[in-house]
C-alpha cells in the first residue's frame, strides 16, 4: 500500500510512511486492529455493491464490520468473489443471493449514485464520514475529532416534539384504533 499511495499521492516513501503509522496508531486507540503492510489495493466496487445488498437485509453494518477487518487487519482481498461470499455468509447473508449479485451489476447504480452525491458535496477521497447531513470529518482523525463531529451531530438533532397530552381529546383530537382525528370546530368559541 505504501508504494501504491507514494506513487498515486506523490507523496515521498517517509511522508507515506509516517502517515500509515499515523492511522495505524490512531485506528488502536479506537481499539481496531489495522495492519498496513498486509492491505492490498484492489477496486472495491463489488464490495459497495454488496454492501447495498446487505442493507436490504438489514445486514449492511456487520457486513462492514467484516469488510474492513478482511481489508486493514487481515489483507484479504475484497475484489474476490470467494472473500466476499465467505464474508457475506458470516453475517447470514444467502449464498445463493450473494453469488447472484457479484456474478451481476445488481447495484451498481446504487453505488455510482453514492459517488455522484459524494462529488456534489464536495467528497473526493477517502476516508470521509458524515454526520446527521451536516457534520464531516474527512481522513485519519483523531478520536477526539470525531466524539466532537458525533456530539454537534447529535445536538442538532431535532426530533419532532410532541405538545399536548390526555387533554387532547378535549380539544377536539379523538384518537382511537390506530388512527387519530380532529373536530375542526371543537376550539370556536361561540
Amino acid at each position: 500500500m505504501a508504494d501504491h499511495m507514494s506513487k498515486e499521492k506523490g507523496m515521498s516513501k517517509e511522508k507515506v510512511d509516517e502517515f500509515l503509522s499515523t492511522i495505524t496508531e490512531l485506528a488502536k486507540e479506537a481499539g481496531l486492529k489495522m495492519d498496513t503492510s498486509k492491505i492490498k489495493v484492489v477496486n472495491t466496487l463489488k464490495a459497495h455493491r454488496l454492501l447495498h445488498f446487505a442493507e436490504t437485509k438489514g445486514k449492511e453494518s456487520e457486513l462492514m464490520d467484516k469488510l474492513f477487518e478482511a481489508y486493514f487487519a487481515d489483507g484479504l482481498n475484497v475484489d474476490d468473489n470467494a472473500v466476499l461470499t465467505d464474508l457475506a455468509m458470516s453475517v447470514g447473508l444467502n449464498q445463493d443471493e450473494v453469488k447472484s449479485v457479484l456474478d451481476s451489476d445488481k447495484f451498481k447504480n446504487d453505488v455510482r449514485a453514492d459517488e455522484a452525491a459524494a462529488q456534489q458535496v464536495g467528497i473526493n477521497g477517502v476516508p470521509f464520514y458524515v454526520f446527521n447531513k451536516k457534520y464531516a470529518v474527512s481522513g485519519a482523525q483523531p478520536v477526539k475529532v470525531f466524539k466532537s463531529a458525533l456530539d454537534k451531530a447529535w445536538d442538532s438533532f431535532k426530533p419532532i416534539e410532541m405538545v399536548g397530552g390526555d387533554d387532547d381529546q378535549s380539544k377536539g383530537a379523538n384518537c382511537e384504533g390506530g388512527s387519530c382525528s380532529v373536530d375542526p370546530n371543537a376550539n370556536n368559541q361561540k
